[in-house]
Parts: C-alpha cells; sequence; structure tokens
C-alpha cells in the first residue's frame, strides 16, 4: 500500500507552486500594463535619450507574455499534471531567472532580484519530483 503522506503528493506543494505562479503572473501584468514600472523592477531609471519608447514598451511586452505564459504552465502542471512534469516545468523556470539573471549581471545591474527565484523553483521543484519522499 502506497503511504499517503508523501510530501511530493502534499498539498502544500500545490499552495506553494501556485504561489510561485502567482509570482510570475503579477510580474507579467506588470510589464505588459505599467512597462516604466516594470523598467524600475529591473533598475532601469530611465531610458537612453537615444532609446525608443515604443521599443521598450513592445519588449516589455513579450518578457510579460513569456511570464504569464510560465504562470500558466506551472498552473496547468500543479493542478492538472503529473508531479514529475510539474518539477520539470519548476526547474525550467528556474532556468529562465537564471538566465535573466545572467543578462542584468551583464549589463552592471542586480541579477539577485532574479537569482532569488532559482533555489525555490529549484527545491519546490526536486519536492515535486519526489527527491525527498
Amino acid at each position: 500500500m502506497a503511504s499517503s503522506s508523501r510530501i511530493s503528493q502534499s498539498r502544500g506543494l500545490r499552495i506553494t507552486t501556485g504561489a510561485l505562479g502567482t509570482v510570475c503572473l503579477g510580474l507579467g501584468i506588470v510589464d505588459i500594463m505599467r512597462p516604466r514600472d516594470a523598467l524600475a523592477l529591473l533598475e532601469f531609471d530611465t531610458l537612453p535619450s537615444s532609446a525608443d519608447p515604443r521599443l521598450a514598451n513592445a519588449l516589455l511586452s513579450m518578457v510579460g507574455v513569456r511570464d504569464i505564459f510560465m504562470a500558466m504552465a506551472l498552473y496547468a502542471a500543479s493542478y492538472f499534471g503529473t508531479n514529475k512534469t510539474l518539477g520539470w516545468i519548476l526547474f525550467a523556470s528556474g532556468g529562465v531567472a537564471f538566465g535573466d539573471g545572467m543578462i542584468a549581471r551583464a549589463h552592471g545591474l542586480s541579477f539577485w532580484n532574479h537569482w532569488v527565484f532559482v533555489p525555490l523553483a529549484a527545491a519546490v521543484g526536486s519536492v515535486s519530483l519526489g527527491l525527498f519522499d
């Protein structure tokens, strides 16, 4: 008989995954609806005078769509998918945050704003994959 107390099957895992998805969703909405605020979150106080604000808004909207997609993937895998699928999607979302941090670091910006998500996604993904059962 299988144990029903496996941490990878816990309700807390689903709640935690929902919270991580909600962070992605919120950031995506800010990127699309309030691009200037999104730039401030990325530590760009102002655009260079030669920069086209329409281009910046378009690029931030694309980032917003990506963030909303990540949120929906996390929600769907959490509620309808398998734990292994959820775990690998969490690892992939951590990879996106790691890549964003590398880009920020290469441009002299704070990469920790992005990298704080990486260990969270890795830890929750590991739990989902059953590494702590």
